[in-house]
């Protein structure tokens, strides 16, 4: 799927890009975007349940952007804002072996970027790089079922993971934005976004009673991303 957007994505620039005069990139821009992504994540714990669950999901994204670029040249360089809702929703089991297990879940409600734009305009193109600090609002709670993870009317114990919020992460990549018309472009963008690890702790439990054996009560969740969108932008020039 992330390939064949990718190549989308590119297509669709190069396609726009018609045969006139370079462009001026200077001002203010602000447009709408779509695309899909990969999804790559891990639950795993400190021996809890003694298990490890890793995924990898694709999900779709709509949302918007602006921003606002200097022109110096060929050198184009600016801030960018983008706000993204997406598709990402999974579920998955920690610990199917053992007498308890987990029902997990990762749920990326939105994601939200500011960053910098750098690149260099050749006639009406700007091939660019981008980087800077992501925002996710991520849903990864547990809750614990008994009685093992083959039997045929497991039920949940009321122990819970708790771990819903918004996380900081970093993202990077590059782009390709294309002059189509007087005031309006077209782009193609590549990002990797990393949403860092996040910490949950049993509820109800007691397990981590001594404490040398507290951090077994702990799940580590993580995801990584990759991003593929096309964009379309209305300049306004000054």
């Amino acid at each position: 799927m992330l390939k064949t957007l990718a190549r989308a994505a590119v297509l669709a620039a190069v396609l726009a890009t018609p045969a006139y005069a370079a462009a001026d990139w200077s001002g203010f821009y602000a447009g709408l975007n779509a695309g899909g992504g990969m999804a790559n994540g891990q639950f795993s714990d400190g021996c809890y349940y003694c298990a490890t669950d890793n995924y990898d999901n694709s999900f779709a994204l709509i949302g918007a952007q602006a921003g606002f670029d200097w022109q110096d040249g060929a050198v184009v360089f600016g801030p960018v804002a983008d706000f993204d809702w997406t598709s990402l929703s999974r579920s998955g089991v920690l610990g199917t072996s053992d007498e308890d297990f987990l029902r997990e879940k990762a749920k990326l409600n939105w994601f939200a970027s500011v960053r910098a734009r750098a690149g260099i305009a050749v006639d009406n193109a700007l091939f660019y790089v981008t980087a800077g600090p992501i925002w996710g609002h991520l849903e990864t709670p547990g809750v614990e079922y008994c009685c093992g993870a083959l039997d045929p009317s497991p039920y949940a114990d009321g122990v819970t993971f708790p771990s819903t919020g918004t996380r900081t992460g970093l993202a990077g990549g590059v782009g390709i934005d294309v002059m189509a018309g007087d005031n309006w472009s077209v782009s193609g963008e590549y990002l990797y976004a990393n949403f860092g690890t996040k910490k949950s702790i049993a509820v109800d439990s007691e397990c981590g009673y001594y404490e040398e054996d507290y951090d077994e009560c702990e799940i580590h969740n993580n995801l990584n991303t990759q991003i593929v969108r096309i964009a379309f932008n209305w300049h306004f020039m000054p």
